[in-house]
Formats: C-alpha cells, sequence, structure tokens
C-alpha cells in the first residue's frame, strides 16, 4: 500500500509540474483558466 501511495504521490507531482510548465508557457488564455482551475483541484487536497 505504500509503494502505491508513493508511486501515486510522484505521479501527481509529475502531473502538477506538467500543468504549471504548461500554464506558466500557454499562450491560450482559456487553456490557461482550465489549467489553474485543474491546478487548485489538484492542490487544495494537500493544503
Amino acid at each position: 500500500m505504500t509503494c502505491n501511495y508513493l508511486s501515486l504521490e510522484l505521479k501527481l507531482k509529475k502531473e502538477k509540474t506538467n500543468l504549471f510548465l504548461g500554464f506558466t508557457f500557454g499562450l491560450n488564455s482559456n487553456t490557461r483558466l482550465i489549467k489553474i482551475e485543474m491546478l487548485t483541484i489538484m492542490i487544495l487536497p494537500m493544503l
């Protein structure tokens, strides 16, 4: 169970990094908004 949790953590970190990079370098404001929402949804449970 611990191994599954750790791999899930790593996967989430990678996803968040990809979303963050996409948000930072994204030119389309609409996709940027969607990515902010996705980031918020992913980060909020961890606060």
